[in-house]
């Protein structure tokens, strides 16, 4: 798992300010929404976060599922993905924006936390 942990820990630093603008954006939550994508060199698309499950009727608060795309070729995210698959969901945090918007760096030690206790219990569903 070394492999992927901190490519993995990496793409977190740099997609949580993107998905963090378009959380704060005013669009409604919509699950499987693409929030942000991460590209390495030849505009392969390594990382996303997608919205996840609505978790209020107003849409205020939802899941947000950073996961590996497929188009990630270095050997550590080609290893995870033959024994997960792409669609392995990598962290999972909740997202509450009932009272105002969401900080970025908030974003970024949430998706960080959630990513390190997975990885830790080796659990990837």
């Amino acid at each position: 798992m070394s492999g992927i942990k901190t490519i993995t820990l990496k793409a977190i630093a740099n997609l949580t300010a993107a998905a963090a603008k378009k959380i704060n954006g005013g669009t409604k939550a919509n699950a499987g929404k693409r929030l942000a994508t991460l590209s390495s060199s030849g505009n392969k698309k390594d990382y996303r976060v997608d919205q996840g499950e609505v978790l209020d009727t107003e849409g205020k608060r939802y899941n947000a599922v950073l996961q590996l795309n497929n188009e990630g070729d270095s050997p550590g995210q080609k290893e995870f993905r033959k024994k997960h698959t792409s669609h392995a969901k990598l962290a999972i945090v909740e997202v509450d924006k009932t009272n105002g918007d969401v900080s970025a760096a908030d974003l970024q030690a949430k998706f960080k936390t959630a990513f390190l206790a997975r990885e830790a219990s080796n659990s990837w569903s």
